[in-house]
């Protein structure tokens, strides 16, 4: 199953478990752990979801090996409601983290009080002694928001742009320095070379510090951000509220208005990238855009398919240094820049 997995295929998945399932008299723990873990990996939360269904119906008695997975993808994508649901199920069975469980518990909520600072449950009851046997709970890392505002800040060079701090409640994650200079000079590069358009307009969908750092470049690039947090509407007349959840409720003035379309969605889910989707073919010129995308290396077919994206050898990052391994996609040959399109043999 890994090894499908690994190239995407579900069905493939989906076929070797119900072989299993008709094979073995009963089904263990560890079956189960490897078709949700395989499932995630392509990025199929809802097919996971029910594997875990089929897991909870079948076993009276509880663990949390099984739940951990679902709770480290939640928390990853940002759907920390139904992360909180299955921690209170477990905490409801009477289950606690011991000593071989603890770790991954810790990154769990490690992640989730990254995106959201007071959390909805008892904190407590998911950190677990030292390894060694002791009775010291590992220490919490302080998130107040000071630390907020000037996380990523004390060695930015001095041409990097004022941000408005990140909200991980919202999934905010800006680029560090070299990411998102690199992707302004990129648009500023395009800009440029568009025959096109007399007057090159951007979009930045879900991507504010890519629009603070334009114009820092280039005060008199015309760039609209789409984005969620109304923090933003400092900008003027240059923001636009956007929730994904509503792809194309947009201003009529906008559809098909942008020769340059960069979007960044705030989740890695497949509805996420689907919706965000929407928006791009209604901010998009009819003829030729450009498109920039940036998310989770998982999102590699979906963005093929959806958009018709292929990958590029620069690998962003993020100032906050998150731990899923982040691409650019574009609908244009790079050549030379960005490391070319990095194509499959």
């Amino acid at each position: 199953m890994p090894q499908y997995a690994a190239l995407g295929k579900k069905d493939n998945v989906m076929r070797l478990w119900e072989l299993y399932k008709e094979r073995m008299l009963c089904v263990y723990n560890r079956g189960y752990k490897i078709t949700i873990t395989s499932l995630l990996k392509i990025g199929d939360i809802e097919g996971a979801e029910k594997i875990f269904e089929e897991w909870e119906s079948e076993h009276s008695s509880y663990g949390i090996r099984i739940p951990n997975h679902l709770i480290a993808a939640y928390a990853r994508n940002g759907l920390l409601d139904k992360a909180v649901a299955i921690i209170d199920r477990v905490i409801l069975k009477g289950v606690k983290p011991d000593e071989s469980h603890g770790v991954v518990w810790q990154e769990c909520i490690l992640l989730m009080i990254k995106l959201r600072r007071q959390l909805s449950f008892q904190e407590t009851h998911f950190w677990p002694r030292d390894l060694g046997g002791g009775r010291t709970r590992i220490a919490k890392p302080e998130l107040n928001d000071t630390a907020a505002e000037s996380h990523g800040t004390e060695t930015a060079p001095a041409s990097t742009p004022a941000l408005i701090s990140e909200d991980w409640r919202m999934s905010q994650f800006w680029y560090d320095h070299h990411t998102a200079q690199t992707l302004a000079q990129e648009v500023l590069t395009l800009c440029k070379s568009d025959s096109q358009s007399l007057s090159t307009r951007v979009a930045c969908v879900a991507c504010p510090s890519l629009y603070a750092y334009l114009k820092n470049m280039d005060s008199d690039v015309s760039v609209q951000l789409l984005e969620y947090d109304k923090r933003f509407e400092q900008y003027g007349s240059d923001f636009t509220f956007y929730d994904y959840n509503q792809p194309e409720d947009l201003p009529l003035e906008l559809k098909r208005g942008f020769d340059i379309v960069v979007a960044d969605p705030p989740y890695l889910s497949k509805e996420c990238l689907e919706k965000v989707a929407q928006t791009v073919s209604f901010l998009a010129r009819s003829e030729k855009p450009f498109l920039l995308l940036l998310t989770g290396e998982v999102q590699k077919e979906r963005a093929a398919e959806l958009m018709g994206l292929l990958p590029c050898g620069f690998r962003p990052r993020h100032s906050s240094k998150l731990g899923n391994e982040f691409r650019l996609f574009t609908n244009y040959d790079p050549e030379t820049r960005l490391g070319g399109w990095e194509l499959d043999n």
